[in-house]
């Protein structure tokens, strides 16, 4: 793979002056006097550098070539040439390899938010219903508690009154006989 593709273009028009040979290996050879547009859109890419630097970003704008099936960053600047004329120098960085990365992480930060928000509902349902169990315990209980207090109270009231009555001396009549 290539790291980058170079190439001089004329200001007044996109024709390729000069390439580097990792361009002509990957594009037709020879491509001198061609429309640089051939390959990818030039001029767009050299507007949208020109409005990200007007932003003070330090990225470069990202095209898609479609004869190398490559995403490019693109960086160009006007430089003097050998003969003392204004040219565009341009570079090309193959980013496709990261914008394919990029995508697959966005994907997958995608995928675990929707799991994320599942298992928070999953949770929340959970919570709601943990706590509705809890408020039913209590009722009961506290129904039982009620229930149960009334007749154990009644029946430590006949348990008390008869240890009452038993440790209490007997009448006098029932001790003669």
């Amino acid at each position: 793979n290539v790291d980058s593709y170079i190439f001089v273009t004329s200001l007044e028009t996109p024709v390729i002056i000069l390439v580097n040979r990792a361009f002509c290996d990957t594009f037709d050879g020879d491509c001198a006097g061609r429309n640089a547009n051939l390959y990818f859109d030039l001029d767009g890419a050299v507007r949208r550098q020109a409005a990200l630097s007007d932003d003070g970003k330090a990225d470069y704008p990202e095209v898609w070539c479609a004869r190398s099936g490559q995403w490019l960053a693109v960086s160009s600047e006007e430089i003097t040439w050998v003969d003392g004329s204004r040219v565009r120098l341009v570079n090309c960085y193959d980013i496709t390899a990261k914008k394919q990365f990029a995508d697959t992480l966005e994907e997958k930060i995608e995928e675990r938010t929707r799991e994320l928000h599942l298992m928070t509902t999953e949770a929340e349902t959970a919570r709601r219903h943990a706590e509705e169990d809890a408020s039913a315990k209590a009722r009961l209980l506290a129904n039982m508690s009620h229930e149960t207090r009334i007749p154990v109270n009644s029946n430590n009231d006949m348990t008390n009154n008869s240890n009452t009555a038993h440790t209490e001396e007997p009448p006098d009549d029932v001790r003669n006989k």
